[in-house]
């Protein structure tokens, strides 16, 4: 009898381990999470004799978690991640081609104890910099990178697009343990754990894009994703009475009048006052190249700098 159910337990098995190789052949979403049993997994009985198993090899757009990996990434330093958030923080980062390497560095990012959201980061020389400066910081330094424009569109975003996805950003090649460069937008902040973030910072966003992430900071309520205490949001906003031209015909959308880059910030009722013109030993003002176009270059500060 004991044999029969052994027997039994290892065709189960074999079927468990074939269903879920189809599956992941025929799910193209970079998104599908699969949890497969390890060799230190019980048996399916009790009186089936311990056998080794061979795990199967990872199809390359699956995530494949251990179940020691699983748990363990369960319950963060916060102690608010539930199953549901990280799977809803992987698929939003695989199915935007971010690579699973970038998702665990980001996951160990989160566990620092001072985390940096960077939004609209473009190249993200600035966050290197803050990097560099502040190794005791996680910085996470996100962009859209949208390569669908033509190189000849002027801007150099697409090209700046194309290079990340090539892998081929200097924040790529040769990137600080403590930052992370991904493809996201601002909405990634709803992917993040409850109080994961100490810091936003904006350098001289697009106005419509920025006026966005504010409405969206306050009407859903994601300032649940910033600690509790001391945190801030350090916003450089571009400012040019002459609209798109002053950026050099850059054909990429943005709102046309590029001089509300004060107005969105001083019509949030968040209480932004100006503040210093370096952060993190990064003079801010001076690392984006887009600043010498703006005709201010005063820094915006809201909320107190954590300890």
């Amino acid at each position: 009898m004991g044999k029969w159910i052994a027997t039994v337990s290892r065709t189960v098995w074999r079927r468990i381990s074939y269903l879920f190789q189809a599956l992941a052949r025929r799910r193209n979403c970079r998104g599908t999470i699969f949890y497969l049993p390890d060799r230190n997994d019980a048996p399916l009985s009790c009186n089936a004799p311990q056998k080794q198993r061979t795990p199967s090899p990872a199809p390359e757009n699956v995530l494949l978690l251990s179940k020691a990996n699983w748990q363990s990434r369960l319950v963060n330093d916060h102690g608010h991640t539930t199953r549901s958030d990280i799977s809803d923080r992987l698929r939003y980062l695989l199915c935007r081609e971010n690579s699973t390497p970038d998702v665990r560095k980001l996951n160990s990012l989160l566990r620092m104890p001072q985390v940096l959201l960077e939004i609209g980061c473009g190249d993200g020389e600035a966050a290197r910099q803050i990097a560099l400066k502040n190794p005791g910081i996680g910085i996470i330094a996100t962009d859209l990178y949208d390569w669908s424009h033509q190189p000849s569109n002027g801007s150099g975003y697409g090209k700046i697009a194309r290079a990340w996805r090539a892998r081929q950003l200097s924040t790529q090649t040769d990137s600080p343990a403590n930052l992370v460069v991904l493809r996201a937008e601002a909405d990634f902040l709803r992917c993040l754990p409850v109080g994961a973030v100490d810091t936003i910072l904006m350098i001289n966003p697009e106005p419509r894009v920025g006026k966005s992430f504010l409405d969206l900071l306050q009407g859903e309520s994601l300032n649940l994703r910033i600690k509790q205490g001391p945190n801030q949001i350090v916003i450089l906003p571009y400012s040019r009475e002459l609209g798109v031209l002053a950026c050099g015909g850059c054909s990429f959308e943005h709102d046309a009048d590029w001089s509300r880059g004060l107005g969105f910030i001083l019509g949030s009722g968040l209480g932004f006052r100006r503040g210093a013109s370096v952060y993190w030993g990064v003079d801010l003002s001076r690392i984006s190249a887009y600043t010498g176009n703006s005709t201010q270059r005063d820094i915006y500060v809201c909320g107190q700098p954590p300890a």
